[in-house]
């Protein structure tokens, strides 16, 4: 890449020199972003012997591949908060699902500065950013058909399209949903053409399919995978669409197009975790020869260099001529200064209803992971998650105890750090981190992210019901909250309290003035190979009492639950159930988490949740998770498991 550097600077140099860049500059390219959801890397020109698609294959044989692109965050919302920003969600406090988080001042959608440079802007509906919608970004945002892709658009106006498409979606495993999706999205083609279309899906054999090594290999297991296959045949089509809409359109030499989905997926352990099946994507880049020489881009290959979707947005600016701001972590991919040796950073916080934290690192041939609640399994209940049948058979599996080692493991407290060989391992079942031979790689890509975090202004060990406490008081921004609170030293508690911390260490943190510290001085609590004397945990135990009183939500509830794991369970108990009337939902949600997972017996608790149940007292999304949570720990109770 070194040897088109001062071509790639003299684009853009030509481009920020102009007088401006007017819809009359026919020198900009045209930019049509194809993003599907759900999708790992399984097409044939990656290598899948068994998917059907021929379009997306054709694509790539004329495209750039990398082989080595990745989302952010394994989720649709965190990501998308990640690619529209340029910068992590976790920088924000965005990489919760539903989250409520407002940008700082300054920070804006990367589209704005397309429009300000003469684009036209146009979005195929999906935002879910996760953070709030900023105006003037689109020019055009509610078509659905192809056809209304440009309406509005000046002659010659260069574009930037953002066609989102739901065909791979993981409700499209649900019974009927993909044929009803599949008929609305291609019903302009005429009745004729889409039964035609409908007829050509090669139906896949569930008997033929790869079932990944962590997965049970049951008949739902296998039935959904041959039905996700067969989805991502319609979506094959859906993007042989797209590809003949700007043939049509005279604009497919002037157009720089782009495949990638939004993350992995979309079975357990992959959508939703940080896994390689959770975030390696697929991406594809065709550049019309016109722009190949200025950009430095040599079609009809494929580069093993790590790209992340945090890269797209400075990317797509300097396809326009447009620097990117400061404020964006990540890089132009053509950069020729790009490091062969960068890490794609990612990041799990709450996905839905369950509380988890999670980060990682992904170098060209290992993944590095950093669990902050190893006590917790992969495997919580998220309600979502569960409408797929694979999954009630799988956790229904692990209940009978007929799962393999391997596949049971997703319903165990997970290790503290985890390291794979992802050429040998791509399903990432072989933990290394333990073996003395890779102590020297696990140091430096344990390095690698705690730097990462430190240089990205990771704001995410601080607990959301602490942001939210915060912004009730007038707190403008979760990262002006972040900046007050000392984000280093939260940081540092976080990796002391959850790695074999002592129980003399964690109590000083347990003592902090700050509310974030005291947290994870819990959470110290609740690994259950911590080593104390009778002296020290009878000190432990006192301290957590006196936290019960805590100004915080958040320390409150993690001292309880930590009460119970150290065998005080009435005490733990009685305060859980007081928690449940907190006013802060997040609070509640977390109470509930710690509910769901102990599986506490308490005539009181039966009755604060069956209340909960029956109230109004939240409004908001938070208050559909907690209902969910509430739904799920009712039935155990009136179950009697």
């Amino acid at each position: 890449m070194k040897k088109y550097t001062t071509l790639f600077l003299s684009w853009c140099l030509m481009i920020l020199l102009a007088p401006s860049a007017t819809c009359q500059n026919q020198d900009l390219p045209n930019i049509f972003w194809f993003m599907s959801e759900d999708n790992s890397p399984l097409l044939g020109v990656y290598g899948n012997e068994i998917v059907h698609t021929p379009a997306m294959d054709k694509f790539g044989e004329q495209a750039l591949v990398f082989d080595n692109a990745f989302a952010n965050a394994p989720v649709c919302a965190p990501s998308r908060s990640t690619l529209i920003t340029g910068m992590h969600a976790s920088s924000l406090g965005s990489e919760h699902m539903r989250s409520k988080v407002n940008l700082p001042t300054g920070i804006r959608f990367f589209p704005q500065y397309l429009k300000e440079a003469g684009y036209f802007t146009s979005l195929r509906i999906k935002r879910d950013y996760n953070i709030p919608q900023q105006a003037g970004t689109w020019d055009i945002d509610q078509w659905w058909d192809l056809k209304d892709a440009l309406k509005g658009r000046a002659s010659n106006q260069p574009f930037f399209v953002f066609y989102n498409t739901w065909m791979t979606h993981e409700d499209k495993l649900r019974p009927g949903k993909i044929e009803d999706y599949f008929k609305g999205t291609m019903k302009y083609l005429g009745a004729h053409k889409l039964d035609s279309l409908e007829r050509s899906i090669v139906k896949m054999d569930p008997e033929k399919v790869l079932v990944p090594d962590y997965l049970p290999n049951i008949p739902s297991v296998r039935a959904e995978l041959a039905l996700y296959y067969e989805c991502m045949q319609r979506l094959d089509m859906e993007f042989a669409l797209a590809m003949q809409f700007l043939k049509d359109s005279g604009e497919l030499d002037n157009t720089i197009v782009i495949y990638t989905s939004d993350h992995g997926g979309v079975f357990g352990r992959s959508k939703r975790f940080t896994f390689e099946t959770g975030l390696k994507i697929p991406m594809m880049m065709q550049v019309p020869e016109k722009y190949q020489q200025a950009f430095g881009i040599k079609t009809k290959r494929r580069t093993d260099q790590v790209v992340s979707l945090v890269d797209m947005a400075p990317t797509l600016l300097a396809f326009a001529g447009i620097e990117a701001p400061d404020y964006m972590t990540g890089k132009p991919i053509f950069d020729p200064n790009l490091a062969e040796d960068r890490m794609a950073y990612g990041f799990r916080g709450r996905m839905d209803e369950s509380y988890d934290l999670i980060r990682t690192v992904r170098s060209k041939n290992y993944r590095y992971i950093r669990n902050f609640n190893p006590h917790r399994p992969q495997g919580q209940w998220i309600k979502y998650l569960w409408n797929a049948q694979s999954m009630q058979d799988w956790e229904r599996l692990h209940l009978e105890g007929k799962l393999s080692k391997v596949e049971d493991r997703f319903f165990t407290p997970k290790a503290v750090e985890e390291l794979y060989d992802v050429n040998k391992d791509p399903f990432n079942v072989n933990n290394l981190a333990l073996l003395p031979e890779y102590q020297d790689l696990l140091k430096k890509m344990r390095q690698a992210l705690f730097t990462e975090m430190q240089v990205t202004g990771d704001i995410g060990f601080i607990p959301e019901g602490e942001y939210f406490a915060a912004s009730e008081k007038g707190e403008t921004t979760y990262q002006a909250y972040a900046d007050s609170q000392g984000m280093a030293n939260i940081i540092q508690a976080a990796r002391h309290c959850t790695k074999e911390p002592s129980a003399n260490e964690a109590l000083q943190y347990l003592k902090s003035e700050t509310a974030a510290i005291r947290f994870w001085g819990a959470t110290a609590f609740l690994q259950t190979d911590l080593k104390m004397n009778r002296k020290e945990k009878k000190a432990v135990i006192k301290a957590l009492k006196m936290t019960l009183k805590d100004e915080s939500g958040d320390v409150a509830a993690t001292s309880a639950e930590a009460l119970l794991v150290l065998g005080e369970k009435k005490v733990g108990a009685d305060e859980l159930a007081k928690l449940l009337s907190h006013q802060n939902p997040y609070v509640v949600l977390r109470v509930c988490n710690i509910l769901d997972e102990r599986a506490i017996k308490s005539a009181e608790i039966y009755t604060k949740l069956k209340a909960l149940e029956q109230s109004d007292a939240f409004d908001d999304l938070s208050d559909k998770y907690i209902k969910n949570k509430l739904s799920r720990l009712l039935q155990a109770y009136e179950q009697g498991s």
